[in-house]
């Protein structure tokens, strides 16, 4: 009898908390209900698919960053390569992995040149499977109709990578002009500098989501949609960084556990990580374009998003000139 009691008033609960959701959700004209399916489709597929992408970047990513370390060298020589490899790689890494990471691909340039040709020249086809995984990760995600052939795969994945190579180099370029700012205005513009070194970099991780979610899926959807989730993107890769590098220097010792081999798991658990930070609002980005779909229609009349409102602006009338009795025949402008 007792036990039968219970679980009436745990029905109960549970009638009043999925009503609670249906009226909080019509509140938000469907839009927690969109954000809930987001997340159930993520979690059917999305961190099985993450995790097959961490397992391709520990094969991709290193020539990647070789030949990145060569054309850097390249450009700005070897004295100023060394530095901004580290800055580059502690953009996309957590805690001491950079570190770890870059004295890694420096012991393997100073082996010699030709050799990292020749490594670059066998690994560079292979290194694209990473991209060529993301592709059909998000091809799923955005509902492609059929896919793209393998070759192709490859040629939008080397695409890919030269549009996130020319994003880094003026990453590059903004990082060297603060430099300069900084030792120009010394403590003068402390304030606006550390503003600008803040929004740059997190501008670039806000523009390499967007990149990814316009141009690697066949499906295309809105700006309206993209930007949205390019930005809650960046903002969650970004707290994901630092909350990952914090760990790892005050709580977590991976080298205690799995020692020489530490930096490779700590690697795979991070990519593991953005993958999955990529494909939830990959998720997040095709719902919230169906969601606009759906209020566009349900309403008609109002122009909701920003295109829309430039749409609307274009239409709007030119301006009229009246002359004016005051000013001896000349003209003037009525707003």
């Amino acid at each position: 009898m007792a036990q039968q009691k219970l679980l009436n008033i745990l029905e109960t609960i549970r009638a009043r908390v999925y009503d609670l959701a249906d009226r909080i959700d019509d509140f938000s004209a469907g839009f927690i209900g969109m954000v809930y399916r987001a997340a159930d489709r993520f979690s059917g597929r999305g961190l099985r698919e993450a995790a097959a992408l961490s397992y391709y970047a520990l094969f991709s990513l290193f020539p990647l960053f070789l030949l990145l370390f060569l054309v850097i060298g390249w450009l700005l020589g070897p004295a100023a390569t060394q530095n901004q490899l580290e800055n580059i790689l502690a953009f996309f890494l957590p805690g001491q992995t950079a570190v770890e990471l870059n004295r890694t691909l420096s012991r393997f340039v100073d082996e010699g040149a030709s050799a990292s040709l020749i490594a670059l020249a066998s690994l560079s086809w292979s290194a694209l499977g990473l991209f060529s995984g993301l592709e059909a990760a998000l091809s799923r995600t955005f509902g492609d109709e059929g896919a793209r052939h393998m070759f192709r795969r490859r040629i939008n994945g080397v695409l890919i990578i030269m549009l996130l190579g020319v994003l880094l180099l003026a990453n590059i370029v903004t990082s060297l002009v603060f430099s300069i700012l900084d030792f120009v205005f010394l403590d003068d513009g402390g304030i606006w500098l550390l503003s600008a070194s803040i929004v740059v970099p997190f501008g670039l991780t806000m523009g390499i989501f967007a990149m990814l979610y316009r141009w690697m899926p066949r499906r295309k959807v809105t700006w309206d949609a993209i930007w949205p989730a390019a930005l809650l993107g960046a903002i969650a890769w970004e707290a994901a960084k630092r909350l990952f590098g914090w760990y790892l220097n005050t709580v977590g010792d991976y080298s205690l556990v799995y020692g020489s081999i530490a930096t490779v798991i700590i690697f795979m658990v991070w990519t593991y990580y953005t993958c999955s930070i990529i494909l939830f609002f990959a998720e997040f980005c095709v719902g919230l374009a169906e969601w606009q779909e759906q209020q566009v229609q349900a309403h008609p009349e109002r122009p909701a998003f920003a295109q829309n409102y430039y749409e609307e602006a274009l239409k709007l009338p030119p301006l009229e000139f009246e002359p004016d009795s005051s000013a001896g025949g000349k003209s003037s402008s009525r707003l």
